[in-house]
């Protein structure tokens, strides 16, 4: 069973995840974040965040954090958990869908490929995307310790029109205040 819930998938993942990765999921849900939650036998097995980015031509769903925990993997709970997560973006107006992991995931990687996702190095979306909309990409979806993305559907024409997306103050509120704040600095203004 698959249920929208973005207490029970932030506490999930605080139960689960490092104090680091916590403050980002943590930031994510308080700045209106979305999240399902997966239940085998009665146990809250996996959860996922997301949110929307919405922008003057095109509305993003940003798959932000996923994860099953150990015992549950193997058994598809990833693709239910990311396909329950883009259809309640979807019904915040989501066209698209990013996410990201590090070259060294190939689990997370192979989920995506499977869901249709497009994965692709940061020097290939550059070259095929240009700086400038991977550099939206980056900062939409906080993507500064990663160097893979991923993104579906893959559409150059329609990832273009992110060239206009004010995204500094979701950036800061997301990626850059929990950043600061983990490392113990309070105080700091946008």
């Amino acid at each position: 069973m698959v249920y929208e819930d973005e207490v029970s998938a932030l506490k999930l993942m605080s139960e689960e995840l490092s104090r680091y990765h916590q403050v980002f999921v943590k930031a994510a849900v308080e700045n209106g974040g979305s999240g399902v939650v997966v239940k085998v036998n009665g146990i809250d097995a996996g959860s996922a965040v997301g949110y929307t980015v919405v922008g003057p031509m095109l509305t993003v769903g940003v798959i932000y954090y996923v994860y099953v925990r150990r015992g549950y993997r193997g058994l598809g709970l990833g693709k239910v958990l990311v396909t329950s997560l883009e259809e309640l973006l979807e019904g915040e107006g989501s066209k698209v869908y990013i996410a990201s992991t590090t070259g060294d995931n190939i689990r997370s990687q192979r989920l995506f490929e499977s869901l249709g996702y497009r994965v692709l190095g940061w020097s290939t979306a550059e070259r095929e995307l240009g700086y400038d909309v991977v550099e939206v990409l980056e900062a939409i979806a906080c993507m500064y310790d990663d160097d893979v993305i991923m993104i579906k559907p893959y559409s150059r024409s329609l990832l273009l029109k992110l060239r206009r997306l004010d995204y500094r103050s979701l950036w800061y509120n997301i990626c850059y205040k929990p950043w600061l704040e983990y490392r113990g600095y309070t105080g700091v203004k946008p």
